[in-house]
């Protein structure tokens, strides 16, 4: 498994204002940036043949509570339905592919947006 995480750092404001953040209208204001970051990676020493990759993402918009909790005006006086409906639907996105290895190396690119973690699965078939 190899996990990535594209860490954006709080602004200056952020960090040291001791009520900055507490309503989640904020969220989206409280990093340095948006930038997305590609990621390049050679996996060596692998057995040559097929191998699935299937990854996990979880982002702003997929698999996050706060973003389905914003559809809802982050109201929280949400009913038990409601609540219930939002955990159900907050679940990594999953994406499986397969790939070759040839001469032993296996070439893994990823583009993280900001916030955005991906654990990678990789298994011979």
């Amino acid at each position: 498994y190899i996990l990535c995480f594209n860490y954006k750092s709080l602004e200056e404001k952020a960090a040291f204002a001791d009520d900055y953040g507490e309503d989640p209208r904020e969220l989206k204001q409280l990093y340095e940036n948006n930038v997305p970051v590609n990621i390049c990676m050679d996996l060596t020493g692998m057995k040559d043949g097929e191998y699935v990759v299937k990854r996990r993402i979880i982002s702003p918009k997929d698999g996050s509570l706060l973003w389905e909790w914003q559809k809802f005006d982050f109201d929280d006086t949400l009913s038990g339905q409601e609540i219930k409906y939002i955990r159900q639907i907050c679940f990594p996105r999953i994406h499986r592919k397969k790939q070759t290895v040839q001469q032993g190396v296996l070439h893994i690119t990823e583009t993280l947006g900001a916030y955005e973690m991906v654990l990678i699965h990789i298994y011979m078939e």
